[in-house]
């Protein structure tokens, strides 16, 4: 799950831990160096600062990836180039709830506008809502495409 802050990502942690009927392994990845630099509401002005382990190094994604069946990485959007190096599939759950579209609705109007197929987080269980699940397994490229076609179509709601 990419996430923009630590703050953000410590507050969707701990909701998917309280909210799991199956427990679940967790990797949270922060490689960004100026995170300190962020606005003064952040929660977390340092990767030191948070209650929770935080991996920076490709080898560490990849050791995590060696373990049980249920994993979740958590990920800033900056250290999101970490994450796709390891080999394997990878998802993405960003949330859309600032869009005003449900998660039954918002991914049939990306597949016909953007050609963009997401799934509904509610595809996997009501605590889905407000969510969409995307799949990076695809080169980084055609991620990334399909991420600036999706951003039009979701500013001009």
């Amino acid at each position: 799950m990419l996430v923009p802050s630590l703050s953000l990502l410590s507050q969707i942690l701990g909701d998917w831990t309280f909210a799991a009927s199956i427990p679940f392994d967790v990797l949270c990845v922060c490689s960004d160096k100026s995170v300190a630099k962020r606005g003064a509401d952040e929660m977390y002005h340092s990767v030191s600062d948070v209650p929770f382990p935080v991996a920076a190094e490709v080898s560490a994604i990849k050791d995590f990836l060696r373990g049980s069946d249920y994993q979740v990485i958590f990920s800033t959007y900056q250290s999101s180039p970490l994450s796709h190096m390891p080999g394997g599939a990878f998802y993405v759950f960003p949330i859309i709830t600032a869009t005003g579209q449900s998660a039954k609705d918002l991914p049939q109007r990306l597949l016909e506008s953007d050609g963009v197929a997401p799934i509904a987080g509610t595809s996997f269980g009501a605590h889905g809502e407000g969510y969409l699940r995307l799949s990076y397994a695809n080169s980084l490229q055609n991620f990334e495409a399909a991420l600036q076609r999706m951003r039009a179509s979701i500013e001009a709601l």
